[in-house]
């Protein structure tokens, strides 16, 4: 059992942790950076990234597995840890959003909320959330 006098975990120390796992720093040359034309309905920008990440993809997944039993990453070469550095401050900033808005899961729930974030749900709409917006990397450059 907890000591009571301990803080209760919120969504800030949750995002937080995924901020602080990786260092991010902004990949001034990454494609979806520059202006990307496509003839589908994703915008250019998400494509670039789709394209840039699919060949990374099961690296990138079995780093996050390792992380998430181990709480080490291996080290990456780039592009790999570009993206994965994106994809863990993204995350990192949107749970925390969450702080004051929505009650925090059990501390025993936390790891698998990872896991769900961070490979499923990257997978569904991270892309479209880390680079489909005008501005959105660029506000968790450090």
């Amino acid at each position: 059992m907890k000591n009571p006098e301990q803080q209760k975990l919120n969504w800030f120390q949750i995002g937080f942790h995924l901020t602080a796992a990786v260092h991010y720093q902004l990949w001034r040359a990454a494609p979806w950076l520059s202006v990307v034309i496509t003839d589908g309905d994703e915008p250019g920008r998400v494509r670039a990234y789709q394209l840039t990440e699919a060949p990374h993809a099961a690296r990138l997944e079995s780093a996050i597995q390792q992380w998430l039993n181990t709480d080490e990453l291996p080290t990456l070469e780039q592009p790999a840890s570009d993206l994965l550095a994106l994809r863990f401050a993204t995350l990192g900033h949107l749970l925390m959003s969450f702080d004051g808005v929505l009650p925090p899961p059990p501390e025993s729930q936390v790891s698998e909320l990872y896991r769900r974030f961070l490979l499923d749900w990257w997978t569904r709409n991270g892309p479209v959330f880390a680079v489909g917006f005008s501005c959105s990397e660029y506000d968790i450059e450090p």
